[in-house]
């Protein structure tokens, strides 16, 4: 079975469009690792209600991992931009609870990044078109939430 095999790979000359296989195979696989890396972070919203209820400083990143594979790619930059500027965030998923969700601060758009101070809404980030939202527009709302953070301590 095996020669035969052999046979039929080098006689057909199989070789390029395995390989071609193999490497979307590959490509695959690794698009799939990474939005599934992002996914493992997002927290229950209940554990969410209840920091923000609790009167905790908090930036809330509402995406919708089904219908917004941009706002997957782009969670590690933003991630990071947050984690540069030491503030406390969370990835909340958008279909978790749709009713508290839509009515978190007035937002029904997703996504979008809300930050949160003595449980009310200071900041909104509208990124409902992730194709125009530039990451210096996240290092600017960074740079603001931080700065009101600052101001109220």
């Amino acid at each position: 079975m095996l020669l035969e095999l052999k046979s039929l790979f080098i006689e057909y000359n199989m070789f390029p469009f395995s390989l071609v296989f193999f490497a979307a195979f590959i490509y695959i696989g690794y698009k799939y690792w990474k939005a599934r890396m992002v996914v493992r972070q997002i927290v229950p919203v209940d554990h969410v209600k209840n920091r923000i209820e609790s009167g905790e400083k908090l930036i809330v990143y509402i995406i919708d991992p089904l219908k917004c594979s941009p706002c997957i790619t782009q969670f590690p930059s933003v991630r990071n931009i947050l984690k540069k500027h030491s503030l406390p965030f969370v990835l909340v998923n958008y279909r978790d609870d749709e009713q508290y969700v839509k009515n978190l601060a007035g937002w029904k758009r997703v996504p979008a990044l809300l930050a949160f101070q003595d449980g009310n809404p200071i900041k909104i980030l509208d990124a409902s078109n992730v194709f125009r939202i530039s990451m210096d527009q996240y290092e600017n709302f960074a740079q603001e939430v931080n700065d009101i953070w600052k101001i109220s301590l």
